[in-house]
């Protein structure tokens, strides 16, 4: 039974096919899609699988899809089961199946390329021919410089390859439910830019500085991937960011999380992220902040305040 309109789906069948899709067990997931190479882990728990579908996990060539929303359920992850990642044991009086898997796995992780290009290549030709030979589909996609190489030769792991192609482009790359994602540095894949903020209903507790960028955790958005622009608005932060990492944790019934945790960079030449001080007079700052361990920042006033903030007051 759904929990306020939670829809959690799940597909596994082999590379080119749908196989069987089950919607109305339990399920519990973790999703962490991560930027520059990394594949996307997920560990999903299924409760009470009957066995002959279990053993469609246990095949080493299966596709795990898993889709997930609010009402309507769109895909959160695909990826292969990694060695030794599928698993059953017994909850009380449940069955639960644990699963593993990773994006790209089979793909890129575990493929080698042969790449042979004769007279004037570029790092777009490269590109093209070694996703020719994994078989990856290309999408949304960062412009590569015009660089020139002649006569290119590679041979070795795929993921070596896309490595040094990233390096030399100046962009990240990723794969993304089965597809091969490359964004700029400092820039995101132009897709739209999603607004987190209490009015929207979206932002659940309150963002926080983390890395120099920002974390924020909201309702699940399966559209949500590294690369992609957010917006957020709070007391604390305002401003415009690049998803880096982006994890989903959810239950499709049971248990409270039915999240997103995103961690970002802010968007260069777009906005400044607003800490919620802007306008504030320095004793606005002292009024808010300046008590306990924080007093000494604002003993010394404005001036020694912004010589060692760098705050502009």
């Amino acid at each position: 039974m759904a929990l306020w309109g939670r829809q959690v789906r799940f597909e596994v069948g082999q590379s080119g096919s749908i196989g069987f899709s089950i919607s109305d067990l339990r399920v519990m997931f973790r999703i962490t899609h991560t930027q520059g190479g990394a594949p996307s882990q997920a560990t999903i728990s299924i409760f009470n699988l009957q066995a002959e579908s279990i053993a469609e996990f246990q095949r080493e060539d299966a596709i795990v899809r898993l889709f997930a929303g609010y009402d309507v359920p769109l895909l959160i992850f695909q990826g292969s089961t990694v060695i030794d990642g599928v698993s059953v044991d017994k909850r009380g009086p449940d069955r639960v199946l644990n699963v593993k898997a990773q994006d790209g796995l089979i793909e890129v992780q575990q493929s080698q390329v042969d790449v042979t290009l004769d007279g004037e290549t570029t790092l777009m030709d490269i590109l093209t021919e070694a996703l020719g030979q994994l078989g990856l589909p290309i999408g949304p996609q960062a412009d590569l410089p015009d660089t020139r190489f002649q006569d290119y030769t590679f041979h070795g792991d795929a993921s070596d390859l896309l490595d040094r192609v990233a390096s030399m482009g100046g962009v990240d790359w990723t794969i993304r439910d089965g597809t091969f994602v490359t964004v700029a540095e400092g820039e995101d894949t132009g897709e739209g830019s999603l607004l987190i903020n209490a009015e929207a209903g979206n932002m659940i507790g309150s963002p926080s500085r983390k890395d120099g960028g920002i974390q924020v955790t909201a309702l699940l958005d399966a559209g949500m991937r590294p690369g992609m622009a957010f917006r957020v608005e709070s007391d604390q932060i305002n401003g415009d960011f690049t998803a880096g990492e982006v994890v989903f944790s959810g239950d499709s019934g049971h248990s409270n999380p039915f999240y997103m945790t995103i961690t970002g960079t802010e968007r260069p030449g777009v906005s400044e992220a607003d800490t919620g001080t802007e306008g504030s007079t320095f004793a606005d700052l002292v009024s808010i902040f300046g008590e306990g361990e924080d007093a000494d920042v604002f003993a010394g006033g404005t001036e020694d305040f912004e010589e060692s903030s760098g705050v502009t007051i």
